[in-house]
C-alpha cells in the first residue's frame, strides 16, 4: 500500500515493467493534473520496478480526464488500463484522449460507493488500484467504497 498527498496506489501480485515514449495526445487536461503528473509518474516508476514485472491490468478508479493514465500508459506499454469516471459527461473526453493507446480500455461510468458487484469488473482481476485527486472532493461512503472495492478488485 503506498500513499502521497493526492495518490493511493494499491499493488498486488507479480508486476512486469517497461517503457516508451511516443507524442501525447492533445487532451483538455487541468494544469494542477499536469502539474503534478511527472510527480506521480516517477512514483510509478520507483514503485512498480520494486514490486516484480508482469503488469498486468490496471484499476484506474477517478480518471478524471485521463492526464495521469496518458504518462503512465505511454511510460508503461505493458501495463492494460481500465479507466473508470464517475462523471458520465468526461467520459467522451476520456475516450478522445486515451482511446487511441492500445493499453488502454475504453472508460466506463463507475460510482466507487456502489457495492462492487455493480463495478462490472471481477475479483481479483487486477495488479493495481489507481486513484487521485478523488477523496478530498468525494463523500466519504465514495472513500469507503474505493477502499472496500479495491480489496476485493485487487489479486
Amino acid at each position: 500500500l503506498y500513499f502521497s498527498t493526492n495518490v493511493i496506489i494499491l499493488p498486488a501480485g507479480h508486476i512486469n515493467c517497461g517503457g516508451h515514449s511516443s507524442a501525447m495526445e492533445t487532451c483538455r487536461h487541468h494544469p494542477s493534473a499536469l502539474r503534478n503528473r511527472p510527480h506521480i509518474l516517477e512514483a510509478f516508476k520507483d514503485i512498480l520496478p520494486s514490486v516484480g514485472c508482469d503488469l498486468g491490468l490496471a484499476f484506474d478508479a477517478a480518471a478524471g480526464s485521463g492526464a495521469h493514465a496518458e504518462v503512465i500508459s505511454e511510460a508503461f506499454p505493458d501495463l492494460q488500463w481500465l479507466p473508470k469516471e464517475f462523471d458520465a459527461a468526461s467520459i467522451p473526453d476520456l475516450d478522445a484522449c486515451l482511446g487511441k493507446k492500445p493499453n488502454v480500455f475504453p472508460a466506463k461510468r463507475l460510482d466507487v460507493s456502489a457495492d462492487f458487484a455493480q463495478w462490472g469488473v471481477e475479483a481479483s482481476a487486477f495488479s493495481l488500484v489507481y486513484v487521485s485527486n478523488m477523496f478530498h472532493i468525494s463523500p466519504r461512503a465514495a472513500g469507503e467504497g474505493l477502499i472496500t472495492g479495491a480489496s476485493v478488485a485487487l489479486r
